[in-house]
Parts: C-alpha cells; sequence; structure tokens
C-alpha cells in the first residue's frame, strides 16, 4: 500500500481547518483526535511567536536606551566643550572687558584681604585682654576669711574679651558655689531661715548675710523676675541704668549716684532640672567706661549666690547667700569713723568710749539696723513685682499649668 504524504500546512490553514473541524463535528461528543493535535499545535506555535516577539521588543529597548545614553554623553560634551570655546574662539573678548574682570576680582582679593586683617587685630586685642585679665585674677583660697574672696574685676572694652571676661567671672562663682554652700547653716528645704552679720576682717567691714525664703509663686515666675525685672527692686531712673545682656549674662551699669558714680553688677543664670542658679557680683573698673569723665573704679566688693528650688508647682525656695564689703577709697579701706559718717552718723567717739572693741560693736548694730530696713524695703518690692508678673501670666498660666498641681 502506498502512504500519502501530508502536505504542510501553515498556522492560517491550521486555524481555519480547528475552526471547521469543530463547526462540522459539533454534534459530535468525542474530538477527533487529529483535530487535538492541530490545535494544540496551533496555540504552541502561537505562544512561540509571542515569545519571539517578546524578546525582540526587549532586545530592541535596551539598544535604544544604550544609544540614548551614548547620545545624551555626546551632547554633554560638545555642549561643555562650546561653552569652553565658543567665546574665545568665535567670541573673543575686548581688553576693556578683561581688565574690568581683573579689577572686579582684584577689589573682593583686597576687600577680603582687609577684613582678614581687621579679624586678626582683633583677635590680637582679644588675647590681650583675656591673658591681662588671667594675670589679674589668682586662684580663689579656701575661705578662711571672706576678705580671700575679693578680686578686683575689670571688664576690657573690646567685645570678645568683654564677653570672655564675663563668663570666666560667672562661672568662676558657680564651679565655687558648692564649696560655699557648705558654710550656710543647716535648715530644712521649707524653712523660712534669715540671718544678717556684720563681720569685721582686718581693715575690712563685711556684711554677711544667709537667707532662705518660701515663696508662693511658681520656680519660672521667681527666675523671670530675677532675670529681667530686677530694677523693680533698686528702682533706678530708667535714664541712669544700662543693661548688656549676652548669652546667659546680664551687666547693668547705673551712672546716677553721686557717691558711686559707676555702680557695675554682672548677673549670671544657669537652669538646671527644677532648679535655677543665679549668681551676682559687682565689677570694679570698666574700660568701656574709661572715657567718661566721672567714671572712676568701683572699689566696693559684693558677691552673692541664689539657689532656686521648685518645691511644688504653686511654690519655690530660694536660698541666698550675700557677702558685701565697705567701700574703700584709693584702695585703703575706710577708718570706723569714716564709715560711721559716710552713714550719716556722728563720730563714734561722741557715742561710745573711745575703745576700737566698743566702737566696732556700735557700728556694728547701727549697720545691722540699717542693713533690715534696706532688706525690709527690697523684699516688699520684689514680692509686689512677683505679684505683678504672676498676674500679667495669669492669662496663660490656665493652657500651661500642669493637671496634677494642687
Amino acid at each position: 500500500m502506498r502512504e500519502t504524504a501530508v502536505p504542510q500546512q501553515s498556522v492560517g490553514d491550521l486555524s481555519s481547518s480547528i475552526l471547521d473541524a469543530s463547526s462540522s463535528d459539533a454534534s459530535s461528543p468525542v474530538e477527533d483526535p487529529s483535530i487535538l493535535q492541530r490545535r494544540r499545535q496551533y496555540f504552541r506555535e502561537k505562544q512561540r511567536k509571542h515569545r519571539q516577539h517578546r524578546r525582540k521588543d526587549k532586545d530592541e529597548i535596551a539598544s535604544l536606551r544604550r544609544e540614548l545614553a551614548d547620545l545624551q554623553l555626546q551632547v554633554h560634551e560638545r555642549t561643555r566643550h562650546t561653552r569652553t570655546t565658543t567665546t574665545d574662539v568665535t567670541l573673543p573678548l575686548s581688553w576693556e572687558v578683561v581688565s574690568s574682570v581683573f579689577r572686579h576680582h582684584s577689589s573682593l582679593s583686597l576687600a577680603e584681604q582687609k577684613d582678614l586683617l581687621a579679624q586678626v587685630v582683633a583677635n590680637k586685642v582679644t588675647l590681650a585682654d583675656i591673658q591681662s585679665f588671667v594675670a589679674s585674677c589668682v586662684q580663689v583660697p579656701r575661705v578662711m576669711s571672706w576678705g580671700q574672696l575679693y578680686r578686683k574685676a575689670t571688664l576690657p572694652a573690646a567685645p570678645e574679651g568683654r564677653l570672655r571676661a564675663k563668663e570666666w567671672l560667672t562661672l568662676q562663682m558657680y564651679y565655687n558655689m558648692d564649696r560655699l554652700w557648705q558654710q550656710f547653716p543647716p535648715v530644712g528645704a521649707t524653712d523660712v531661715f534669715q540671718h544678717p552679720d556684720i563681720q569685721f576682717d582686718g581693715p575690712c567691714i563685711n556684711f554677711v548675710g544667709h537667707e532662705q525664703l518660701l515663696l508662693p509663686f511658681p520656680l519660672h515666675g521667681v527666675a523671670s523676675v530675677l532675670r529681667h525685672r530686677l530694677n523693680a527692686v533698686w528702682q533706678f531712673a530708667p535714664d541712669t541704668l544700662t543693661v548688656e545682656r549676652e548669652s546667659n549674662t546680664a551687666y547693668y551699669r547705673h551712672t546716677g549716684s553721686s557717691i558711686d558714680p559707676t555702680w557695675n553688677l554682672l548677673v549670671a543664670h544657669f537652669t538646671e532640672a527644677n532648679r535655677c542658679v543665679m549668681v551676682l557680683r559687682r565689677v570694679q573698673a570698666d574700660d568701656a567706661a574709661a572715657t567718661d569723665a566721672a567714671a572712676r573704679p568701683r572699689t566696693a566688693y559684693a558677691l552673692e549666690w541664689k539657689d532656686l528650688r521648685r518645691v511644688s508647682a504653686t511654690e519655690t525656695s530660694m536660698r541666698t547667700l550675700c557677702v558685701v564689703s565697705q567701700r574703700a577709697i584709693n584702695e585703703h579701706f575706710l577708718s570706723l569713723d569714716q564709715v560711721a559718717r559716710a552713714n550719716g552718723w556722728d563720730d563714734l567717739d561722741e557715742l561710745v568710749t573711745p575703745s576700737e572693741e566698743a566702737k566696732r560693736e556700735t557700728l556694728r548694730a547701727l549697720l545691722l539696723s540699717k542693713v533690715m530696713q534696706a532688706d525690709a524695703r527690697n523684699g516688699e518690692r520684689f514680692l509686689e513685682a512677683l505679684t505683678s508678673n504672676a498676674m500679667e501670666e495669669e492669662p496663660s498660666s490656665v493652657h500651661v499649668a500642669p493637671s496634677s498641681g494642687p
């Protein structure tokens, strides 16, 4: 028997034959195996061509991307080359333009050189001020006598040296604070305590005050008054008081006193957790005021430490240690009779028997009485300032007060 060759069919022929077979044999429950084979072949061929097209598309996309990157690189190179060469080759600059550019950059360089030279001079001045300031200050010894704590402080006129001197003077007091608090009498954290005293240290007369108050105001309110409203206690005329505020320091100069034309006070605050420490000291000389004919060095010494602690949301404990010396004239302390006359009292010889011990006791009693009157007056002013500050903060305190407070 001769075998009949089966002619090759295309995908189109396969699809048409499959459709014809399916339409003619739709009523047959079992499909012809040859039809199933052709159908499978058709779908395999179609999937193969689809995969080929996808691979071809991917290869073409990758090729186009490489070509695009190459073209972009060429454009970048040509553009850069054009920017650097067009002016030189096709558009030559005139000598006026070139000289103007040189003049401009020369002016910039000269201005920069001038600024650098000024900065070098300022740094040299600051360095000289700091060296002079440090040389005039010696290490504070362990307190055997309050007079050993006194150091003449002079603020330089140069701003940078002035700031460094302020920082040094206040930080020295801050770091020696714990050693000085050891001399404070042992009292409870919420006890109220006051002990003013007049001490005679050789030729120097010192007022030494230990005080602890329980104030019915929050910590931030008390600290705010001490930082920004101290003149509410002093009550100096505003035109006679100047304030310099830098970093955490404030420097007060009062020039309205005929007895002391240069009343200078340096204040600094240090904030800690539930605590605020403030240090205050008198400054004996200020180079910035040296041109003032009425200005002269302040020769009285005053050192004060304040330790504010939060007791509750509405109460603050304020502990104070204050040491103030008598004034000196031409670096010499006044005699007992001179101190009495400076305070408006008669000569001590007319009050007591002319003995040194009797004079001291009489002068001590007079000075204590005067100091206690001044403290009472300043205390009332301080409480008034605290009350006024609390009334101003009252509208906002509703929003910031802790819910757990009393």
